[in-house]
């Protein structure tokens, strides 16, 4: 028996939650550089010369005993050190 009535179809459920939108993961070509291995040791101190410093005060010493003499010369010029010479009275 038939009573004009029918049903609806039933339709496919719609999930309703808000979705996420997708998230970009760029894809990585190269691995990322390596970097050296730390190590706990502290590097040792470089070794300084002493080349350089002992020239640099030896010539310090040169133009100072230089300019020692150059003004010793100029004083002695200035009092005129000359030795007076002696004459002999008869």
């Amino acid at each position: 028996m038939d009573t004009g009535t029918t049903t609806p179809p039933t339709l496919p459920t719609v999930d309703t939650a808000p979705v996420a939108p997708p998230v970009f993961v760029p894809s990585i070509s190269q691995p990322p550089p390596a970097q050296p291995p730390v190590s706990s040791v502290p590097p040792a101190k470089q070794h300084r010369s002493f080349g350089p410093t002992f020239g640099a005060i030896v010539i310090l010493l040169i133009i100072v005993v230089g300019a020692l003499y150059m003004w010793g010369a100029h004083i002695a010029q200035e009092q005129g050190t000359s030795v007076p010479v002696e004459h002999e009275s008869e």
